[in-house]
């Protein structure tokens, strides 16, 4: 049985780098650390100054790791609010809009 990993995010393009083992044979990295940091670069540029408070309420909320929140959001609209993909998907974290209904997402 194998079993994957996240190493961490490709500071480049947002991607995940992730890493396939052989089950029980891979030290398992804190999850805390891997996205720490990553994104602080991102975020300072970001045209809305209110952006770590929502991620941090969202994380809490939710009980997620507010660096995950952010890597996702690089890695889907690179913190884009109008970011629309063909798919329907929309804004910062690429919500299908049945999804965000269900998640009580209005903005």
């Amino acid at each position: 049985m194998l079993e994957m990993s996240v190493e961490g995010i490709d500071q480049n393009n947002g991607t995940m780098l992730n890493t396939i083992r052989p089950a029980g044979q891979a030290d398992k990295p804190d999850k805390k650390d891997i996205f720490s940091g990553v994104l602080d670069s991102a975020m300072s540029s970001s045209k809305s100054v209110d952006l770590d408070q929502i991620f941090s309420a969202a994380a809490k909320k939710y009980n997620l790791p507010v660096d995950l929140l952010k890597a996702v959001a690089r890695a889907e609209s690179n913190f884009n609010p109008q970011a629309r993909s063909k798919a329907g998907a929309q804004g910062i974290m690429q919500l299908m809009p049945a999804t965000a209904k269900s998640l009580g997402v209005t903005d």
